[in-house]
């Protein structure tokens, strides 16, 4: 094998011309394994990222607005003639209105164009431009679809945030049915009510601050009856303690006067009152002693009971009494009498000069419930405006709504559409072809890395194989002697 490819090399070095059997395939894979997987892993890696990175996921949300079929009168005020649109023209008007420019711009006004699409958002972009270019993509992205046999309208928007991809076509419904019926209704109608309204608020106004400021002035938290309740009751329970007052006086002044008189009394008892008074003490006792020892007639006995007999008389006939034993004692039953006597006089004293403050609030309490009844037309007077002012604004506001329910009921028959289904926020994106282009990525990476392996087969300038040596020498081959290692 060695001299044919030597004779190969003689020949100019030149491969022959081959042809790729299944076997010489099978011959280059095999050869080229380590570098099909290399380039497989490496071309799957990047096509992965590429995609990843590239093709980012979008969201789509759907809305359905049913527009009521029939042919609609439009209203008029009576003096032309009143035209009617069909079906077709209601449905061919409501799709210009919600494709426009007009309604978009709103949304990108009311979303705000950086939360749109954050991408414009920065301090050196141009807002009105940002706000164009936001305009311009939630145009391209919505898509406004009739039905084939129905009156139902499908809004379609695709954003890559899922709850932006649902708010915006119900913001673009919502935006629509109020601009037609603002389109619809009477501004000039709509101004004088909101003017008389306002006259009728303002008036109402006036006067429940009119009442705040009275009731503010003459201190009337609540109604009128229930303040003059409150008064009475307060005057009734001050005077109730000035009674109270008066009466504790009368007590105290009461005894001031017995704690005087006794004193007076204790003052009048001479202190020879008290001597006497022990000398018979100590007579009576003696009298004890020797009666248990002596017969009545006894001396002595007879000269102590004279003793007795003298001095009661003599105290009789000074016609002083006391409870007292001695002066000592008379004497600490007086200090006793004059701190009591102190006490009282305090007390007192306390009791009248809360009797003085009594009497001012009860004075104070007496003006304030005159004032109250004096006071009490004036404040009948604005409570009376008060109820007249808020019922004629709760009746005028009453008609004007019924009016506006009008209103609204003549447009609707005009706009006649309604939201039937509101867009919610998808799962899944609607872009499925990512996963498709992973698949196209691994299977490219795949046909590179075989088709790598295939070039270098082909490009390749050697003899390797017995189909190689016999395309070379044109002879058939016989065996071959493979090429051993030396050991």
């Amino acid at each position: 094998m060695r001299q044919a490819i030597a004779g190969s090399r003689e020949r100019g070095n030149r491969a022959p011309p081959r042809e790729m059997s299944p076997r010489a395939l099978l011959h280059a894979f095999f050869k080229h394994k380590w570098l099909i997987l290399l380039t497989f892993l490496v071309c799957s890696a990047g096509s992965t990222l590429a995609v990843l990175h590239f093709s980012k996921p979008y969201y789509e949300a759907v809305a359905q607005l049913l527009l009521s079929p029939g042919d609609v009168q439009l209203p008029t005020d009576g003096r032309v003639p009143t035209p009617v649109i069909g079906n077709e023209e209601r449905i061919g008007r409501a799709i210009e209105l919600l494709a426009g420019r007009s309604l978009a711009e709103r949304v990108v006004d009311a979303v705000g164009y950086d939360r749109l699409y954050a991408d414009l958002a920065g301090h050196e972009v141009d807002k009105d431009a940002a706000r164009m270019v936001a305009v311009a993509r939630l145009m391209k992205y919505l898509t406004v679809t009739p039905g084939q046999r129905s009156s139902i309208i499908s809004l379609r928007f695709r954003h890559e945030d899922r709850e932006l991809a649902a708010r915006v076509p119900n913001l673009v419904g919502q935006l629509y049915v109020d601009r037609y019926l603002g389109v619809e209704k009477d501004s000039k109608a709509d101004a004088f009510f909101e003017d008389q309204l306002h006259t009728l608020r303002q008036k109402l106004n006036e006067s429940e601050q009119a009442l705040e400021s009275f009731r503010s002035r003459n201190r009337i938290a609540v109604d009128l009856p229930e303040e003059r309740r409150l008064a009475s009751a307060e005057l009734a329970s001050l005077r109730a303690s000035v009674d109270e007052t008066r009466t504790r006086q009368g007590e105290l002044n009461g005894q001031i006067e017995t704690i005087g008189s006794k004193m007076t009394h204790d003052a009048r008892i001479p202190r020879s009152y008290y001597k006497l008074k022990e000398r018979l003490a100590s007579l009576e006792a003696e009298e004890n002693e020797l009666a248990a020892a002596f017969t009545p007639a006894h001396p002595r006995l007879r000269d102590v009971r004279e003793q007795l007999r003298s001095l009661r008389e003599k105290l009789r006939a000074d016609g002083v009494d006391s409870s007292y034993g001695s002066a000592t004692e008379q004497e600490g039953f007086n200090t006793s009498l004059q701190i009591e006597l102190s006490r009282v006089r305090g007390e007192l004293q306390a009791a009248r000069v809360r009797e003085a403050g009594l009497a001012s609030r009860v004075e104070h309490a007496r003006k304030r419930l005159e004032s109250l009844e004096t006071v009490d037309s004036e404040f009948n007077r604005l409570q009376t405006q008060v109820r007249t002012d808020a019922e004629a604004y709760r009746l005028f506001l009453s008609k004007v709504q019924d009016a506006r329910i009008a209103n609204v009921r003549d447009a609707e028959k005009v706009v006649g559409i309604r939201v039937i289904e509101e867009a919610r926020p998808p799962t899944l994106p609607v872009d499925s072809r990512r996963n498709l282009k992973l698949a196209g990525g691994i299977l490219a990476s795949a046909g590179a890395a075989l088709g790598l392996a295939l070039l270098l087969e082909l490009l390749r300038r050697r003899v390797e194989t017995a189909d190689d040596v016999e395309a070379v020498l044109g002879l058939p081959m016989l065996g071959s002697i493979p090429e051993l290692e030396p050991r």
